[in-house]
């Protein structure tokens, strides 16, 4: 086929002529002619993709395979083409990990096809497609994907490196590097003044970085990778990542760092944090490649640049009505993003960037910490800092992203003297508002120029005079109070650029901590002489491992280090609040105030062991034997959960005189030796040792997974049956029972509710095999379920009954209840006797917590809560295909999560990521069950249908999103 190779004359665009010409159309008809005369394709059908400069299509062959066809515009040059052609080309050969489109040769080996129109001539190309969802699909970016991202920013730049550079001299009206021009050429077309000067504003800062953008390292870079030119399919976890590239008609010879700026712009679209977003993006590409300090300097203006030469542009082909409602849209993603970036320095972009880079965030900052250590850190005198309020005093919320601002900024300082304040160190005032009660002063009389922001006084001071050390600066008048402590006060902030000083923040979000330790040095610490106690959660997770074995584990990959609780909250170091719906030990809510004060004025008189006598010990045995059903009347006390089940299967075995022991599958009964060998849910894992001779497992009754389900009228016969067919087995065997443990809601197994009448029959069989039936209540018991007992609401009374986690609400309490006739026998055995068990601090916890479930009405309100946290739950089933199974009573409930319905394929590594998603928002849940794919709920019983709202919303939120 004859290929026309050039235009006559030299190929050099001007910056805005592909912006004008426009995509071509070529006729249906016309492109299958070309696609089967050479290509050799079959076309069954063809759609429309959309394209700024090409006519893009989507081509399906009769055999399914399917093709991106690109009529290429009239501006095109074959050499220009050739050489993209080759770049793709070269990527395929070169690039790993993330797929980038193939080019499809002509049956005569051309690069191209050729269409003809009306005298004109248009190249067509032919890619292979690649399977995907566009990035700007997603409802969501999280961290991983943002990382994604710039590692595929990196990655491209890395393979383009020794790409040779186009054969003729080309730009266009993308080119960073010349957005300036690009900008003019559309800024008539926006009519709102003040987009005017939102654009003019980060123009003007883009400017000031002109020269130096030209003399950062240049290669070959793909230009565009946009949100619409980014693929992302699900990983193993289920989790979204970058999976292809594709368009290279963008692609030029510019400055490297391009690359990077163009991702991180519109990285940040849609996001409400969107310095968050983009510094995931430059953590990624940092990972991957090196960034030299000079280039980080200009990624956020370049982004913001790109940014309004992308707002300027659609705005432009909108008034034209080129593009429809997808160029307003575009345009008013853009304007949006735009007017979120004016309000972050671009110093604080940068600090932010170097510290996620690994490099010191503001390296000038050490020389003016040093200076305002000798100024301020020195001279402070006559003023008292106040250095209780870092984090935040009030413990904020963390429901949404952006991250809530907690951590104070600077310090406050309050008169001793009056109320005028005096500034240690003269300088320049820069500002003196009276109406907006600040005043701003720039120090350059020393080794290093910073700026200090007094807030919350009158000025005493005018603009433009110069004052020396020790000179009034302001004073408090009338109504100018701290908004936290309500007193007379300043709030003095000093800061290392000048950038900053128009923006200064009050408060600042927990993950710029380092970032703002070096741009604003905090008088307070220096003057006090002190450096403050590192709340850094890596530094405490740091010293756990360090100093605890690692089976010491702990909740979440990004954990939150908890430092205060109240109520049904958790706030952490950073001062933020955690909805806790995970936290049985806590069972009438955290920092309880009659448990409290019980507890303190107990610690005050009396702790001992049991063997000395004291009045706590059985008013409190006297107090739980009269909350259970008869003949349950004996009370035995231990420290935890696992020393009442270790208890009760010494009792169990001791007073049968039988060694084997009956269990549910997929039970956990606890940490001791003895326990761990009736507990399938530990056994049976890695490293458990498998199955005892002595311990039998009978089927679990799981009505979702197991043979007889919800819609089996049976089901709790047909379950224990098999009860009643080990037992049976086991007593032919000459190995008859000493007990059956079981819950009367399976907890750690997956919070299995048992089916009506399971229980009652279970227990019968058992004992017509001469074995003692134990209810483990560790996690139900006094009230959880709705009922004061677990096996209340069955019908049935166990013989033996255990109890932990919840009886001291967080004091190490429990218990072993059982028959007077089974406690005589077990006496005459070996002695029973645990130190701290039953002392009297824990005692009066435990009458304290009692107390409060009869006065608040406590196992009412379980049950009333309770049935709405589960008819939120299932409402989200009905909206939510992830959600297989919701069950639960009173206030443990649990959402079992499956990739498909059918199958019931668990989604176990999706129920990690969600519980991660609802720490991130400001809710405690977890997995647990035998898959890891049941998401556990069991909050304190203080929970209200306000605490159940924000659950639900929150987890109806996380299920909605892509990721």
């Amino acid at each position: 086929m004859n290929i026309p190779r050039s235009r006559p004359e030299p190929f050099v665009e001007t910056a805005f002529q592909r912006i004008s010409a426009g995509a071509p159309e070529v006729s249906r008809t016309q492109l299958r002619e070309v696609l089967k005369e050479s290509y050799g394709l079959a076309v069954a059908q063809i759609s429309e993709l959309g394209g700024e400069i090409d006519q893009n299509l989507l081509a399906e062959a009769d055999d399914g395979t399917r093709y991106v066809v690109k009529v290429l515009s009239d501006a095109a040059d074959f050499a220009d083409i050739t050489w993209r052609v080759e770049l793709l080309r070269h990527l395929g050969e070169s690039v790993t990990g993330v797929a980038v489109p193939r080019p499809l040769s002509t049956l005569d080996g051309d690069t191209l096809g050729v269409a003809r129109r009306e005298g004109r001539l248009n190249y067509i190309q032919v890619l292979s497609w690649l399977p995907g969802t566009l990035l700007s699909s997603l409802s969501r970016r999280p961290p991983r994907l943002l990382q994604g991202i710039g590692t595929t920013a990196a990655t491209l730049v890395t393979a383009l490196t020794d790409m040779a550079p186009p054969p003729v001299s080309r730009t266009h009206h993308w080119d960073l590097t010349r957005a300036d021009e690009a900008v003019a050429s559309c800024l008539d077309h926006v009519a709102d003044p003040d987009r005017v000067a939102l654009v003019t504003r980060v123009m003007t800062r883009y400017a000031a970085l002109r020269e130096r953008i030209q003399s950062l390292r240049k290669s070959v870079v793909h230009n565009d990778l946009n949100d619409f030119n980014i693929l992302v399919a699900r990983d193993a976890n289920g989790c979204h990542q970058v999976s292809a590239v594709v368009d290279v008609g963008d692609a030029m010879y510019t400055a490297r760092i391009a690359e990077l700026s163009v991702a991180v712009a519109y990285a940040m679209l849609g996001t409400r944090d969107p310095l968050r977003a983009a510094t995931e993006v430059v953590r990624g590409y940092a990972r991957t490649t090196h960034l030299d300090p000079d280039e980080i300097g200009v990624i956020f203006p370049l982004a913001a640049a790109r940014l309004c030469v992308n707002a300027t542009t659609w705005t432009r082909r909108a008034s034209a009505d080129e593009t429809g409602d997808y160029g307003r849209a575009r345009s008013r993603h853009s304007w949006d993003l735009l007017a979120m970036l004016s309000d972050i320095p671009f110093t604080l972009a940068e600090a932010t960037f170097r510290e996620a880079a690994g490099l010191d965030p503001w390296p000038r900052g050490v020389a003016v910490r040093t200076e305002v250590a000798a100024t301020f850190g020195a001279r402070l005198t006559g003023i008292t800092p106040c250095l209780e309020a870092a984090p935040g005093s009030t413990p904020v919320q963390n429901r949404a992203d952006p991250q809530p601002a907690t951590l104070e900024l600077g310090m406050r300082i309050e008169p001793t003297d009056g109320t005028q304040f005096t500034t240690p160190v003269g300088g320049l005032v820069e500002s003196a508002d009276r109406q907006e009660r600040t005043v701003t002063i720039r120090h350059d009389g020393g080794t290093a120029t910073h700026w200090s922001v007094w807030r919350g006084i009158v000025p005493v001071v005018v603009a433009g005079a110069r004052i020396g050390d020790n000179s009034p600066v302001g004073k408090v008048v009338g109504d100018s109070r701290d908004e936290d402590t309500g007193r007379a006060s300043c709030r003095l902030t000093v800061l290392a650029e000048e950038d900053l000083v128009p923006r200064v923040p009050a408060r600042v979000q927990p993950w710029l901590r380092k970032v703002w330790a070096a741009l604003s040095p905090a008088p307070a610490q220096l003057a006090a002489r002190v450096v403050a106690d590192d709340p850094a959660l890596r530094h405490a997770v740091a010293v756990r491992e360090q100093y605890t074995g690692r089976a010491q584990r702990y909740y979440f990959d990004e954990p939150m280090t908890v430092v205060s609780s109240q109520g049904v909250w958790m706030s952490d170091t950073e001062g933020l609040a955690y909805l806790d719906a995970i936290n049985n030990v806590t069972h009438i809510g955290h920092a309880d105030p009659t448990v409290a004060d019980a507890v303190s004025r107990q610690v005050r008189r009396l702790n001992t062991n049991s063997r000395f006598v004291y009045a706590q010990f059985g008013r409190y045995a006297e107090r739980l034997a009269s909350l259970l059903p008869d003949p349950l009347a004996v009370v035995y006390f231990a420290c935890t959960g696992s020393e009442a089940n270790d208890l009760a299967l010494r009792m169990a075995r001791q007073v049968t005189g039988r060694t084997n022991v009956m269990v549910v599958d997929g039970a956990y009964h606890g940490n001791t030796t003895a326990v761990l060998e009736i507990s399938p849910d530990r056994y049976d894992s890695p490293g458990g040792g498998g199955r005892p001779d002595t311990t039998h497992v009978v089927v679990q009754p799981n009505r979702y997974r197991g043979p007889y389900g919800y819609d089996d009228p049976l089901a709790a016969q047909k379950y224990a049956a098999d009860v009643a067919d080990v037992a049976r087995r086991l007593s032919a065997e000459g190995r008859a029972p000493a007990a059956l443990f079981t819950e009367a809601l399976i907890g750690s197994g997956g919070q299995i509710t048992l089916p009506p009448g399971y229980l009652a029959s279970a227990f019968e069989a058992v004992r017509a095999a001469g074995g003692l039936c134990v209810s483990d209540e560790v996690q139900i018991g006094i009230g959880r379920l709705g009922t004061m007992w677990g096996f209340e609401a069955h019908g049935a009374v166990p013989d033996i009954v255990t109890l932990g986690k919840p009886l001291g609400n967080g004091m190490p309490l429990a218990a072993v209840a059982t028959t007077r006739e089974i406690a005589d026998e077990f006496d005459r055995g070996i002695r029973y006797f645990n130190t701290f068990a039953g002392n009297p601090v824990c005692c009066a916890a435990g009458l304290a917590v009692l107390d409060v479930i009869e006065r608040d009405g406590l196992v009412e309100r379980a049950a009333s809560t309770g049935a709405y946290l589960l008819s939120g739950l299932r409402g989200l089933a009905d909206r939510h295909a992830l959600i297989g199974d919701v069950r639960g009573e009173g206030m443990y409930a649990g959402i079992e999560l499956v990739r498909n319905r059918t199958t019931k394929e668990p989604a176990d590594a999706e129920a990690l990521y969600i519980s991660q998603r609802m720490r991130e928002e400001g809710v405690l849940i977890y997995p647990n069950g035998r898959f890891g794919n049941i998401l556990k709920i069991k909050p304190p019983l203080i929970f209200d249908p306000s605490h159940v709202q924000i659950l639900v919303d929150t987890l109806d939120s996380i299920l909605t999103e892509d990721w």
